[in-house]
Order: C-alpha cells, then structure tokens, then sequence
C-alpha cells in the first residue's frame, strides 16, 4: 500500500489527551491518546484532502486489547443529496451495524487445548502481543472512491483505561497480477547483541526484532513491471514508507504478513527475459 493519503488528512472528533496530529507523525511511539473508553472519546473522522482512491486504514502501534471492536465508514464524493458524501463501504454486517473484531480468530478451535483461555474466541491473549508492533487494520475488499473516513472503536475492557494509536496509515494499492515466484522469505532482522565477560558467562541486550520479507517474479509482463515495480521504487525509495500486505483475504494472519516498512534496497529490474517479460524482486525491512 503505498503512497500515504494520511498525511494530508483533517483529523477531528473524539476526545483525545494526546494529539491526533501524532497519528501524522512517522515515530511510531508518539501516539494519539484517548481522555477515556467512552465511545464518545474513542472515534475520529478523516477527512482527505480530495476524494481518492483507497483500499485500507491502518494504525499502527495500538495498546487495544483483544476484546476490542472497531467500526468503520467510508463515504464518498460530497453530491447534492448529500453533502458529505454517500456511505460506499462500512466494516462488520448489517446485523451488527458495522461492528467486528479489531482481532479475528487467528486459530481454530481444534488447533487450542481446552483450558486456553481464549479457546472460544480464538483471537491472541495479551501474552502473545508482547514484543512486536500491534496494528489496526482495515482492508476493504476493492478500491473505493473516498473522501471521509469516521472510525470508532469500542474497548472498554482495556485495562490501561484509555486507548492509544499510532501512525495513520490511508493507502490505495499497488497490486500486481502474477504472485511472486515460489519461496517468498520471510524472516527477521536480529538486531539484540551479546558479549562474553572474561569468566565465560554470555551476557545479552535484546533488542526488537524487525520483520523481513524478500521475493521476486522471473516472468512479469515488462509493462506491468515499468508501471508498476519501477515507479514503485522510483516514488519510494529507501525511505519511504510502504504498508506491506501479502495475503489481503487471509484475515488470520493478518497481524502476522502485514506491517509497515520500507524497502532497504532497490535492485535492478532485468528486461527481456523472454519476449515482452522482466524479472524483478522485492525487498521489505519493517519499521519498528
């Protein structure tokens, strides 16, 4: 997902004692804290600079808790029947009126053991969260026309008492139309050192772990690739940020194959590898 219409957003609504303009700042730990859990303290309305076109809203580094729901809107081009712009797109069902899960099961049921305490929900317990960068993600199922975004979050089970959210995060899609080859590698980068004291003991400084991911095409077509791959990393660069989603239907991993990162290096595209097709390859460092 790339380029961020986040930046450019109006944010407003809510009661919040730490800015929403943080949600507009690329330190992830400078966040835009709630007054409490109310719902009428917990929500914002985005309103983007034009109307564009957009496939998620994501906010990276939340203190949610598991048990919290998220609800949100997408509304298009302000028209005469309607000065706001018309409902085009809302999270959950119509028999929840738009609420679901900020965390979806991420493993079935057969898979848990029966005393695990999230055994019927199947979302993460907090002790699972621990350690890496917990994400809001909303990804609507095509691109939508939008100019304003209203979200709401119900947490009122939160122990901190109040709800944080980090950088915001509107994109449209750069998706191509072959999958990256067989072997796609995700890792990550070890970053906590260790030193050995003259008597032998190890001693270690842990550090995070930023998240990796590595792959490449040896057959796409040579116009999707100049389009698509190179203006990617013309636009981007090394430095800015891209929101990484490499299965957009699989709702159970999502936490696990989506991040906000960069690319560490831009390698060359090969033309010609075949008539009318290039070769290319893709590499992610997560932002942490």
């Amino acid at each position: 997902m790339f380029p961020n219409r986040g930046d450019a957003a109006e944010l407003k609504d809510g009661d919040w004692q730490l800015s929403l303009l943080n949600l507009q700042d690329r330190i992830l730990q400078r966040v835009a804290r709630s007054r409490s859990l109310a719902l009428s303290s917990t929500r914002l309305t985005a309103v983007l600079d034009r109307a564009r076109s957009i496939r998620a809203i994501v906010f990276i580094n939340t203190n949610a808790s598991t048990a919290g729901r998220k609800r949100v809107r997408a509304y298009g081009p302000a028209i005469s029947d309607a000065p706001d712009g018309e409902l085009v797109w809302q999270t959950g069902s119509e028999a929840s009126d738009g609420w679901e899960d900020i965390y979806p099961r991420e493993r079935p049921t057969a898979q848990m053991q029966w005393r695990d305490p999230n055994f019927w929900t199947g979302r993460p317990d907090a002790e699972s969260l621990v350690g890496s960068t917990q994400s809001i993600i909303t990804i609507m199922p095509q691109l939508f026309f939008v100019s304003r975004f209203t979200v709401e979050f119900g947490d009122q089970s939160n122990d901190d008492g109040f709800l944080d959210l980090g950088r915001l995060f509107l994109a449209g899609q750069w998706q191509f139309s072959l999958n990256l080859k067989p072997g796609v590698e995700l890792g990550f980068l070890a970053r906590s050192t260790s030193a050995r004291s003259l008597g032998g003991t190890l001693y270690h400084s842990r550090k995070r772990h930023p998240r990796t991911m590595r792959g490449s095409w040896d057959y796409l077509p040579e116009p999707e690739m100049l389009s698509q791959l190179y203006e990617l990393f013309r636009q981007a660069g090394t430095d800015l940020e891209v929101f990484l989603v490499q299965r957009p239907d699989d709702v159970v991993n999502r936490q696990r194959l989506s991040w906000l990162g960069r690319m560490p290096e831009l390698p060359p595209i090969a033309r010609g590898v075949s008539p009318g097709r290039a070769a290319g390859s893709l590499t992610f460092e997560e932002i942490v």
